[in-house]
């Protein structure tokens, strides 16, 4: 049997057996009104959480280095297993469970249930679709042929020279998609000194993992960017242990784990809370609207004297942030309330796309400003808020159109993920194509949560890199 067949033939049974136990699950809760019986909420999320492991355990097992369905099974697992988990217990607790401002209590274990089955549908769909290819990523052919590591240090130079120079390019699209070549460096270098390691090409990673931490910093006003080069030096080490036939989670893999946790809670979230509340940080214009000092910031976070330093404060927005439960829980409660939005969000997703040379009165990116109003006033004005507030993959695709939406939503990402992951795997040595898969790959490690409409916000920023991938194929074809 074919190792992808392998796959297949037995995260399928899980996938039926799963699916089997959600409908259930769900007959259940609507038919005997369990919506707040959170033992038996409890019991369904560690069964979620043990699926989720065991399918993630065939893919580590049986695939040598990464693949997609490695970073989404990851996401399920945080988002929906250990999410619902966190709102059994605090049921069990006689906890209300509030998303926002908004009690979501009788809702939170039949949205998971329900997402639950969107997962598995969408994870049924792209194995089907990928069932003829091998979903390795694999570089080590061509970091074997070519100089992969000066294709790094051009890459991540090219990527600071547009974003030091943005006037450069006629679009602010373009310029956005260009400057995050960086990140496409740091996946070179994390495959390359896996493959051919020596002293300078680890050292020259590790500086660029710190230039880019150190810019996000003090630059810029996303959690995500300070923490994705740490999350690069510990795929170096998964990449590693794989390549050298060492434990997956071996000494070095949980240490740097550990620390990018530690982090993230004693600095990452406290840091930049406080940064965007002393900035007054505007996320229509995306830069501060006060002045202050990011130093200032770091000096107080070590003396204690920031309001975000407690421990309970801070790891509870960690938590909060991995669970999508009680989010698309607000959603799928509100759903009729709330449907006639979802076409301004798939409006401005794509009016955000346009080219600024094109449409230069366009608006700005108001999606999670938009979100978080509704989440707090139930109308759609637009609350001056420092953070966004996603939908949710699955009430997301509610709202397009009930649960036949959901259906259709969930196999045709399937199919779309399918067929992209496909052609990137075919054009692997393309910058491009492999900013594409990074981008896959981090939508796919947030379960497509943050993706907002149902998948089509995603569809047109892939497609504009597609496109680059595409134009910047055939110019090298006949350069030959």
């Amino acid at each position: 049997m074919h190792q992808n067949d392998q796959i297949i033939h037995v995260s399928h049974k899980y996938i039926i057996v799963h699916l089997t136990v959600c409908v259930f699950s769900l007959i259940m809760v609507r038919g005997l009104h369990q919506q707040m019986n959170y033992q038996f909420m409890y019991i369904f999320a560690v069964w979620s959480i043990f699926v989720y492991v065991q399918l993630l355990r065939i893919e580590i097992r049986n695939t040598s280095g990464l693949t997609l369905m490695m970073f989404y099974l990851a996401g399920c697992l945080m988002r929906v297993g250990i999410g619902g988990y966190n709102s059994a217990v605090k049921g069990l607790h006689h906890a209300n469970i509030y998303y926002i401002l908004n009690n979501v209590s009788d809702y939170v274990f039949e949205t998971s249930i329900l997402m639950n089955i969107s997962y598995m549908l969408l994870i049924a769909s792209f194995t089907f679709f990928t069932k003829k290819i091998n979903t390795g990523i694999e570089l080590s052919g061509y970091i074997q042929k070519y100089n992969t590591f000066a294709g790094a240090i051009a890459l991540y130079l090219l990527s600071y020279v547009i974003k030091l120079f943005s006037d450069l390019s006629f679009s602010d699209t373009l310029n956005s998609i260009l400057s995050e070549l960086s990140t496409v460096a740091l996946l070179l270098l994390a495959f390359t000194c896996v493959h051919k390691y020596n002293r300078v090409r680890f050292s020259v990673f590790l500086l660029f993992i710190v230039i880019d931490t150190v810019v996000a910093i003090f630059l810029g006003f996303y959690k995500v960017k300070i923490i994705l080069p740490f999350v690069f030096l510990i795929l170096y080490y998964y990449l590693k242990n794989r390549h050298t036939g060492k434990p997956v989670f071996s000494l070095n893999l949980i240490l740097s784990g550990l620390c990018l946790v530690t982090f993230l809670l004693f600095f990452v979230y406290p840091f930049m809370n406080e940064k965007r509340e002393r900035s007054g940080y505007d996320p229509y214009i995306g830069s501060a609207t006060k002045e202050y000092s990011s130093l200032e910031i770091i000096d107080d976070l070590f003396a204690g004297e920031i309001k975000y330093t407690q421990e309970d404060k801070t790891s509870e927005q960690f938590i909060n942030r991995l669970d999508a439960v009680t989010t698309n829980a607000f959603f799928y409660k509100h759903a009729d309330a709330f449907e006639k939005y979802i076409y301004h969000f798939i409006k401005s997703t794509i009016l955000v796309s346009i080219p600024k040379a094109v449409y230069p009165d366009k608006p700005p990116n108001d999606i999670g400003l938009t979100a978080t109003s509704l989440a707090r006033s139930g109308t759609l004005s637009p609350v001056n808020e420092t953070s966004y507030t996603y939908i949710g993959f699955f009430s997301s695709s509610y709202l397009i159109g009930g649960t036949a939406a959901v259906v259709v939503m969930c196999l045709l990402n399937g199919f779309i993920y399918a067929k992209l992951y496909g052609y990137i795997l075919n054009h692997i040595l393309n910058p491009f194509a492999l900013l594409l898969l990074l981008k896959i790959l981090l939508d796919a490690f947030a379960a497509c949560e943050e993706t907002t409409t149902g998948g089509i916000g995603s569809w047109i920023s892939y497609l504009m890199i597609l496109l680059l991938t595409a134009v910047t194929n055939f110019i090298f074809k006949n350069v030959k």
